[in-house]
């Protein structure tokens, strides 16, 4: 749908090497995309023009459980806290959105100061948008 309504899509792909997330921009999902690890589909990075996270402005986050305070649990190796800190530099205007089903809400995540918060949450029932607390 982004892309027939002409929307730049990002998609990421974690470099071994590095064990970060680097994004590449799709135009074409058949020809762009490749199975990856688990067989989940990811950019090829050799045909794949990257593209530069200062100039990111929506992200999608996957996680494990969530709370309406923007506490998220990843899967354990902090990619998209880093990615979305770096997105989110002084002056940028990134929103951040958790995509989970009903039954991940949780009360309260527990949460570390390198935990970096989403702005909302949406599930099949709706968006949720976030009060971050101080020790978000």
């Amino acid at each position: 749908t982004a892309l027939s309504e002409g929307k730049i899509l990002i998609l990421p792909k974690i470099n071994p090497l590095t064990m970060e997330l680097e994004i590449y921009r799709i135009t074409d999902l058949d020809r762009d995309l490749e199975a990856g690890l688990w067989g989940i589909r990811e950019p090829q990075a050799g045909s794949c023009e990257t593209f530069h996270a200062g100039a990111v402005d929506f992200i999608l986050v996957p996680g494990v459980a969530f709370d309406l305070q923007g506490g998220r649990i990843g899967y354990g190796k902090g990619f998209y806290d880093r990615f979305i800190r770096n997105c989110k530099k002084p002056g940028a205007a990134v929103f951040t959105a958790g995509v989970a089903f009903e039954i991940q809400l949780q009360g309260q995540i527990p949460t570390e100061p390198h935990d970096t918060p989403v702005d909302a949450i949406v599930t099949e029932n709706g968006w949720y948008y976030c009060r971050h607390q101080e020790n978000h």
